[in-house]
């Protein structure tokens, strides 16, 4: 739907943002180099023990363990973003998983 050829009437809407953002994420692991077996050893294996996701912490944790992998900076915070998502189910900075007690 657009508004005399100014663009689509919700665009930029935040709600509108999150379902893109939701579709992207459906699509990461089609565009992911990183095999699967890699995904999930990092993700629910004995790498994501390593890590502990949904603690204080997971995140820089899982940019320790993967750095000397990842050459580049944004490319190491965009897996480790990644990974976070598909083991915790949120995004990174989301305290949502986090338990209450972290939280009080």
């Amino acid at each position: 739907m657009s508004d005399e050829g100014h663009g689509p009437v919700n665009e930029g809407h935040p709600s509108v943002d999150r379902v893109n953002a939701s579709a992207t994420f459906a699509a990461t692991p089609a565009t992911t180099s990183l095999p699967e077996q890699l995904l999930e050893y990092w993700a629910h294996g004995k790498g994501a023990a390593r890590i502990r996701w949904g603690t204080p912490g997971d995140f820089e944790r899982c940019r320790r363990h993967l750095r000397e992998h990842v050459p580049q900076q944004h490319m190491l915070n965009g897996l480790c973003a990644n990974l976070h998502r598909r083991a915790t189910g949120n995004w990174p900075g989301d305290d949502r998983h986090h338990s209450e007690t972290t939280t009080q």
